[in-house]
């Protein structure tokens, strides 16, 4: 009779520490790691983001056209006009508000660091230090001259700070954050997609203070421009551009525009920041009777 045979346990296997990493470094190259990013060219730092949106977002020197603009002061009191617009870097911008055949019925310009509101009909106008505060009396929004440049420039002027990169993976946004000195944050909203800039919000000690987007670009040479802009700001007011026509750095363009003469008998008053304007006349003033 034989005698069973058990089957010999085999010694347990035993891998050094240089043969057990170069395993593991195998299997983890085997399987497909997560991306940073999303969209066709992922990207992993705030710098990346931004030098694709240069390369593929328009950063105009002066546009000039016609636009829809609206108006929704804080208390709830709105109006629309057709304006004729011109904007040139740093800092001179042009607004007419045009009557029903085209005349203009009044002009916000701003020009070498000078405000003139002129109201054409009743031949008045205000004069006074271009400032966030004197064009608040005018447009109810809190934005300097260049600022208010850049923004209708498609462009927005960069706080400076440290940078770093979130990801809305809900709404599908890069968010380059900018962390700026005395409490400022700059948040930049960007489309994986296409590169373009679609929202900029402004901080200030943790309480968002302004808010610009943009949407309907439009390839003008070889970037795109936003046809239409809105900001709104902490206290509720709105503005609201749309371009009919625009003309992004054109070589017609003509700089004496922001160059403008009023009539002797225009009577011109010194802008006082503590007051307010008088408005200026709706676009349907201009309409004919009946």
């Amino acid at each position: 009779m034989r005698r069973k045979r058990w089957p010999r346990r085999r010694a347990p296997c035993r891998l050094g520490p240089a043969l057990l990493c170069g395993a593991l470094l195998a299997l983890a190259s085997a399987c497909p790691r997560p991306s940073a990013g999303f969209g066709p060219t992922p990207f992993e730092a705030a710098s990346e983001v931004l030098e694709a949106m240069a390369k593929t977002q328009a950063a105009p020197d002066h546009v000039v056209g016609e636009a829809k603009v609206h108006l929704v002061l804080p208390g709830g009191t709105s109006g629309g006009a057709d304006h004729f617009v011109a904007a040139m870097r740093p800092d001179s911008l042009r607004l007419d508000t045009l009557g029903f055949f085209g005349t203009p019925l009044g002009m916000i310009l701003v020009h070498r660091g000078t405000l003139t509101v002129w109201h054409v009909q009743a031949g008045q106008a205000f004069r006074g230090p271009a400032t966030a505060e004197s064009l608040g009396l005018v447009a109810a929004i809190d934005l300097g001259p260049a600022d208010a440049v850049a923004a209708l420039l498609g462009t927005p002027r960069l706080l400076e700070g440290r940078r770093h990169l979130d990801l809305d993976q809900e709404a599908r946004r890069y968010v380059v954050t900018i962390e700026g000195a005395a409490g400022l944050r700059q948040e930049l909203r960007i489309s994986p997609e296409d590169h373009l800039l679609r929202e900029v919000v402004w901080w200030k000690d943790g309480e968002a203070r302004g808010r610009l987007s943009y949407a309907r670009y439009r390839r003008g040479g070889r970037a795109f421009f936003p046809y239409e802009l809105r900001y709104e700001d902490a206290s509720g007011a709105r503005l609201e551009l749309e371009w009919r026509e625009v003309h992004v750095d054109g070589a017609d363009f003509d700089p004496s525009l922001f160059e403008v003469e009023l009539p002797d008998a225009v009577e011109v008053r010194p802008l006082d920041p503590a007051q307010a304007l008088p408005p200026l006349p709706a676009a349907d003033e201009g309409a004919p009777p009946g």
